[in-house]
């Protein structure tokens, strides 16, 4: 008999929303890129990726910005995506490896705040990036018997296997909210949630050109 999927009931302070989830996976809306891509193997830097996405999502329903419109749209296309064949990731990919949402939002009086999740989406961008070539390694390696230390550092090969090394445990993730804690003045004094609410219509431009969701051919 297969198994049910189980309605998972979670509770963010007053909001309460009713999700689908899969027992054996986790929820869609923070679930690493890797395993909502159809990654085989689940391990820890899954579960650390997910801890991005809770706090992308908590941040972007419970704080005021300046710029909505932004964050209605990455609410919709990178945290909850309408899943093709139940695969996704690439728009939490694109968050990661891109940047652009994090350059452009504001979080008011939160400087900590939009720190941390830049670091951490530069943090957990390795996982989905290219690995170093063999003439890019040979390179860096040249560069390293040369005495040229400096400029080995820099290299996209060491910098690779640096950035790599660091998802190896849990301390990169935990030393980064730390680091964010730790200065209260980089914090509101009366830093309250306020449930944020979005509008719900769809934009009025038609998407007609590919046609490809549709099924008849003919059409």
């Amino acid at each position: 008999m297969p198994r049910r999927k189980s309605r998972t009931v979670r509770v963010y302070n007053t909001l309460c929303m009713m999700i689908q989830a899969d027992p054996d996976q986790g929820t869609w809306q923070f679930m690493s890129a890797g395993l909502i891509s159809g990654s085989p193997t689940h391990n820890f830097k899954d579960d650390l990726e997910s801890s991005v996405y809770v706090l992308l999502w908590t941040t972007l329903m419970y704080s005021v910005v300046p710029n909505k419109s932004l964050v209605q749209s990455t609410l919709s296309n990178v945290l909850d995506p309408e899943p093709y064949e139940s695969k996704g990731g690439v728009t939490k990919i694109d968050y990661l490896k891109g940047g652009t949402f994090m350059d452009r939002v504001e979080f008011p009086d939160r400087p900590a705040l939009h720190q941390l999740l830049s670091r951490l989406g530069k943090l957990f961008a390795v996982r989905y990036e290219n690995k170093p070539t063999e003439p890019e390694r040979e390179a860096a390696q040249q560069v390293f018997n040369a005495g040229l230390i400096d400029a080995y550092n820099l290299s996209y090969a060491c910098q690779y296997d640096l950035r790599w090394e660091q998802l190896n445990s849990h301390d990169a993730t935990i030393q980064l909210f730390e680091m964010a804690l730790q200065d209260c003045s980089a914090w509101p004094d009366s830093d309250v949630a306020e449930e944020q609410n979005f509008s719900s219509k769809k934009s009025t431009w038609p998407v007609t050109k590919s046609c490809w969701h549709r099924i008849d051919s003919n059409v």
